[in-house]
């Protein structure tokens, strides 16, 4: 267990919390297999954004913890991880978003396959901040979540502010064996 899934569990846990899926009276069975679906997700989470060559949204410092967590937040808004929606039994926007980032990429691997849906969304948030680079960070989203750029786009905003936020809380660092190495000269 990497402790880069571990660090985006723990994001998706404080995010949306587990029990929340669940329904009073709250269920041990519901609790694990909430908990076995979020562990699905951080695994395929933490390959896609781990997989050698893919272009990330973020780059430069702490790039991958910052591009997980954008992706973890936008699932968040999207589909609270709702295995429904990650299913595709459940659809948005009239029938038309599917998947937990909710893309409008059709259902063809979208729905069989999250870690396709997940390089979609990687696709359509990069094509984003292209489309809006001269926008604030905070507002680069806005070709995702509107399909245009704009300033103050509160979905933008509350999505990219949510990553942020997590990453100024909660700062990841990949760990490293050099002093493991160090001590033993």
């Amino acid at each position: 267990m990497s402790t880069f899934f571990v660090y985006i569990l723990a994001a998706m846990a404080f995010w949306v919390p587990i029990k929340s899926h669940c329904y009073w009276p709250v269920t041990q069975k519901c609790l694990d297999d909430t908990a076995q679906h979020y562990v699905d997700i951080a695994k395929d989470i933490a390959e896609v954004i781990s997989e050698p060559g893919i272009k990330l949204p973020f780059t430069g410092d702490n790039y991958k913890a910052k591009s997980a967590l954008l992706m973890i937040s936008i699932a968040t808004t999207e589909s609270g991880f709702n295995r429904n929606v990650d299913s595709c039994k459940t659809v948005g926007d009239n029938g038309v978003a599917f998947g937990l980032w909710q893309t409008h990429t059709g259902r063809e691997g979208t729905c069989s396959d999250r870690k396709v849906a997940l390089r979609k969304a990687i696709e359509i948030v990069n094509q984003s901040f292209i489309m809006c680079k001269n926008f604030s960070l905070l507002d680069r989203m806005a070709g995702y979540t509107n399909g245009v750029c704009s300033t103050n786009s509160a979905r933008s905003r509350i999505k990219m502010a949510k990553a942020i936020g997590y990453l100024t809380a909660h700062p990841y660092t990949e760990p490293t064996i050099e002093p493991i190495l160090a001590e033993e000269d």
